[in-house]
């Protein structure tokens, strides 16, 4: 990582500070503030014509401290901000592994998840690899642990056509379906974007991800601290990030009623982030079935292994019939070339022009 990487903000400075551990053991009584929490404290600030970075300086910490009254955040907010020395240590312990953080007020920090999280988008994020790739959307693939050889074919087919077709496969790193897309698209030379729950620091130097990162095709990402350890609310909570940085979702099979791929689909079907893809056919299990009767584009699986049509193109006319059948309107996902468009003149927007908001801070 160079240095320039290595040199955060002051507002990422102060978010960081809030918002994240940097101790396996934390001091007593001393937790990190809750999405929730960190919030309250923005809207406080915004409301005060502050930027986080301000928190940092004698005169910020002053109007935060006279705010007691009003802020309940705001003693916990200023214990937090007095653990530089710790943040530096773990920040320059972060860059020798060649991670790198992003705050909500960071220009590459992704767009998706503000315009589709709001106030849920995490406010830190922890990552390794081409950033650039955050914004160009794509197909998630996902899937169980415990999925049948069958499904880990097809699984490992889409990976492999996603690469061919300059599509991105965004997925979640779990063993099982999610590792496999990755690792076909990867083995192709396509691009992905993995986002843990877990583990961060040791899925970036393993042997299968490390010459993609290097290579600027692939790019690691956490709302987790590097160090953290598998923690089932981490695990459901990574689920809305897979979807809200995509342009389709596949789900290629899951457990009916349990698991993270269950309560994600339909957490995606809630909230319709994106078009829903399931993959269909005679040997899928009932949980499919299921997704699909909820609302789920059926895919059939016989039509991606035969039809010579482009599997970008099989997507989008397989969400347009399925809001076609339901006499709905369903987004059938931007090609690639159109989401680096709009990627690029995001990107454009200079800070005196860019609307101040909550989710910048």
């Amino acid at each position: 990582m160079s240095e320039a990487n290595h040199i955060l903000s002051p507002d990422t400075q102060a978010v960081l500070l809030l918002c994240a551990s940097f101790e396996q053991k934390t001091h007593s009584g001393l937790r990190p503030l809750t999405v929730t929490q960190y919030n309250r404290l923005a809207t406080w600030l915004r409301e005060q014509e502050l930027r986080p970075g301000d928190l940092l300086c004698p005169e910020g910490a002053e109007r935060l401290r006279q705010s007691i009254d009003q802020i309940k955040e705001a003693d916990q907010a200023l214990v937090l901000l007095e653990r530089g020395v710790a943040q530096a240590m773990a920040v320059e312990n972060w860059s020798r592994q060649g991670l790198w953080v992003l705050s909500r007020s960071d220009v590459d920090y992704p767009n998706r998840f503000k315009d589709r999280l709001k106030q849920s988008s995490p406010p830190i994020l922890f990552g390794s690899g081409n950033k650039e790739l955050l914004a160009r959307g794509g197909l998630a693939v996902i899937g169980s642990r415990h999925a049948q050889a069958t499904a880990l074919e097809f699984t490992r087919e889409i990976g492999r056509r996603c690469a061919e077709e300059d599509i991105q496969v965004i997925s979640g790193g779990a063993k099982g379906i999610d590792q496999e897309a990755m690792l076909a698209a990867l083995a192709q030379d396509g691009k992905v974007v993995g986002i843990l729950s877990d583990n961060l620091g040791r899925a970036v130097v393993s042997g299968k991800y490390r010459q993609a990162i290097r290579e600027g095709r692939l790019v690691l990402i956490s709302a987790c601290i590097p160090e953290a350890r598998f923690h089932i609310g981490h695990a459901m909570a990574r689920n809305k990030l897979i979807y809200t940085l995509s342009d389709w979702a596949l789900v290629v099979s899951a457990e009916t009623d349990k698991g993270g791929t269950w309560a994600g689909a339909r957490e995606n079907l809630k909230y319709n982030w994106v078009p829903l893809l399931v993959r269909d056919g005679t040997d899928v299990p009932p949980s499919n079935k299921k997704l699909i009767q909820e609302g789920g584009c059926s895919l059939d699986e016989a039509e991606v292994r035969h039809r010579r049509e482009d599997l970008r193109t099989l997507l989008q006319q397989t969400c347009r019939n399925r809001g076609a059948a339901a006499g709905e309107a369903v987004e059938s996902g931007p090609p690639a070339e159109k989401v680096k468009k709009l990627s690029g003149s995001e990107r454009q927007v200079t800070p005196k022009l860019r609307q101040r908001s909550l989710l910048d801070e």
